[in-house]
C-alpha cells in the first residue's frame, strides 16, 4: 500500500513539473462599459475582430458592465460594442502583447445616429506587472540593423551587454538566460545558450524580459527571450 501511494505521489510531482515548464504566450483584453452618466451597462454585446484570429469571438457584459476575452494570440484587435437604444461604438487598434492584459473602459451614449467610431487607440498598459524589458513586432525588428537571429533582438534591450555566452542583463551572465519558443523552453542544456534557430520570417513577435519577472519563469536568473511564431487568421495572405 505504501509503495502504491509513493508511486502515485511521484506521478503527480512529475506532471506538475511538466506543466510548470510551459510559459504564457497569450494575452487578455478586459474592461467595462458605462453610459454617459457613469452607470454600468449590463447586456452589451462585445465582438472582437483581428487578422490574428480565426472567427469572431463575442461576449456580453455582466451585471457590473464588465467584459473579458482571455488567452488571445498577440496582435492588433478591434472591438465593437452594441446595445439596443445606444449608439454602436468601436474601439480599434487594441494592441495585445505576450503575457499581458489590456484594460480599458467604454462609454456608450443614447442612440442619435447609427455608429460612433473612436479614433484613439487603446494603450498597452499593465499596472500589475513590474517586468523590465521590451516587446518587438515582426515589422519593427525586421527594419533593425541586427543579425538575423531572434536572440539578437536582446541587444537593443535596456541593460543588455555581451559576453562569451551571449547577451547579459544587469550583471548576470549569458549562460543564465532562458529561451522560449511558443511557450516551450528551448534553452541549450549544456551551456545555457540559444538551443534552436528559427527562420526570421516565421517569427511574429519577440519579447525580452530583462528582470523583475514573475516566479512562473523558473530555471533562469538572467534574461528571458520569448518568441511567438506566426499563426493563421481570418485573412488569406502569403
Amino acid at each position: 500500500m505504501n509503495t502504491r501511494a509513493l508511486a502515485i505521489s511521484l506521478v503527480v510531482v512529475l506532471l506538475a513539473a511538466g506543466f510548470g515548464t510551459a510559459q504564457t504566450t497569450r494575452g487578455d483584453i478586459q474592461g467595462g462599459v458605462v453610459d454617459d452618466a457613469g452607470v454600468a451597462l449590463p447586456g452589451v454585446t462585445v465582438s472582437l475582430e483581428s487578422d490574428d484570429l480565426i472567427g469572431t469571438p463575442n461576449t456580453v457584459t455582466d451585471a457590473n458592465g464588465a467584459f473579458k476575452f482571455l488567452v488571445l494570440p498577440p496582435g492588433t484587435y478591434a472591438a465593437t460594442f452594441s446595445l439596443a437604444g445606444f449608439q454602436i461604438q468601436q474601439q480599434p487598434n487594441i494592441k495585445v502583447g505576450i503575457d499581458s492584459t489590456v484594460r480599458f473602459s467604454v462609454t456608450m451614449v443614447p442612440a442619435f445616429s447609427d455608429e460612433i467610431l473612436v479614433s484613439a487607440g487603446s494603450p498597452l498598459v499593465n499596472t500589475t506587472d513590474t517586468t523590465v524589458g521590451i516587446e518587438l513586432s515582426h515589422d519593427f525588428y525586421m527594419d533593425l540593423p541586427m543579425a538575423r537571429n531572434y536572440s539578437a533582438v536582446a541587444s537593443v534591450t535596456p541593460g543588455a551587454q555581451d559576453d562569451l555566452s551571449g547577451q547579459t542583463f544587469y550583471g548576470s551572465t549569458g549562460a543564465e538566460n532562458a529561451y522560449y519558443i511558443d511557450g516551450a523552453n528551448t534553452t541549450e542544456i549544456e551551456r545555457g545558450q540559444q538551443g534552436m534557430d528559427l527562420n526570421f520570417e516565421f517569427i511574429d513577435e519577440v519579447q525580452v524580459k530583462a528582470g523583475a519577472y514573475s516566479a512562473e519563469y523558473g530555471h533562469a536568473t538572467g534574461g528571458l527571450i520569448n518568441v511567438i511564431t506566426k499563426s493563421g487568421g481570418n485573412e488569406f495572405h502569403g
